[in-house]
């Protein structure tokens, strides 16, 4: 059993913010258990479950006191769980996990080392592998592109990451707003402040898409939520890529269609985008 004073501070946190998630949880705890690197806390934030969530968490932390449970007393979803989580992280370096994914036992090492060579990166991103369930099949994740500007019309980040405190102290926490992109906004907040996101490409992460992970409403929210969210970053989105007009055609031409966009946005492509503004004969 690990032991570590409340004096002493982990080097880093992590966030697993939980709801019914009994079936795969136990998979996703030992994954960090099984870190090669030992100096973490894990700060589990159960939203209120209904199954064996409680009492598996409590049997976790009852063997190894560098896990701690929080459990809301009404339900919050994940930003604001994810909020609560961060608000008692006492590491130098912070992330998250979900109950239904796993780390490589190298993840933690990998990701810290990188930051401590490349003290400029305020935060690194690792490739991941994606099992598909319920036949198994696994796949390398290629999300992650070099070119920077295409963060700005596609999460190109992933489940496998860590960033420094001085970004939790610095741009805040997530956005309960942007429920269902709350990571994507908030890797958006980072590169408009920090410039870049740092990548490692060894795969440090087994991410698990199932039937609960991207169910229909979800699917219909998070469209919904898009909308909202395009709308917040439009103005920094066409000033970074007024030369990059390609990358913005699909949402231009969306928000086109859909009559989305109001006069003041209209303006912004006018004066950043005109060629699309001119094909598209508005």
């Amino acid at each position: 059993m690990h032991g570590r004073s409340l004096q002493e501070k982990p080097l880093v946190s992590i966030v697993l913010p939980v709801y019914n998630g009994e079936k795969y949880l136990r998979e996703s705890l030992d994954s960090i258990l099984a870190q090669t690197m030992e100096d973490w806390e894990l700060i589990a934030v159960d939203d209120c479950s209904k199954d064996a969530t409680p009492q598996i968490l409590a049997d976790y932390a009852a063997s190894d006191s560098r896990i701690r449970v929080i459990r809301n007393a009404e339900n919050q979803r994940l930003p604001r769980s994810l909020n609560i989580g961060f608000a008692e992280a006492r590491g130098e370096f912070l992330t998250w996990t979900s109950d239904d994914n796993a780390y490589a036992p190298e993840a933690l090492h990998e990701m810290v080392s990188y930051l401590r060579r490349f003290p400029e990166h305020v935060m690194v991103n690792a490739a991941m592998e994606i099992l598909y369930m319920p036949e198994g099949r696994l796949e390398k994740s290629e999300q992650f592109d070099a070119d920077p500007w295409k963060m700005f019309v596609q999460n190109r980040i992933g489940a496998c990451f860590l960033y420094r405190r001085k970004v939790l102290e610095e741009i805040g926490g997530y956005d309960p707003e942007m429920f269902l992109l709350e990571d994507y906004d908030y890797w958006l907040r980072i590169m408009i402040r920090y410039g870049r996101i740092a990548h490692i490409k060894k795969t440090l992460y087994r991410y698990r898409m199932h039937e609960g992970s991207l169910t229909a409403r979800k699917l219909e929210e998070r469209s919904e939520r898009a909308v909202c969210f395009v709308h917040k970053y439009l103005p920094d989105i066409t000033k970074r890529l007024r030369h990059h007009p390609e990358l913005f055609r699909a949402y231009f031409m969306a928000g086109v269609q859909s009559e989305e966009w109001s006069e003041e946005e209209m303006a912004l492509f006018r004066r950043y985008l005109p060629s699309l503004v001119e094909a598209a004969g508005l």
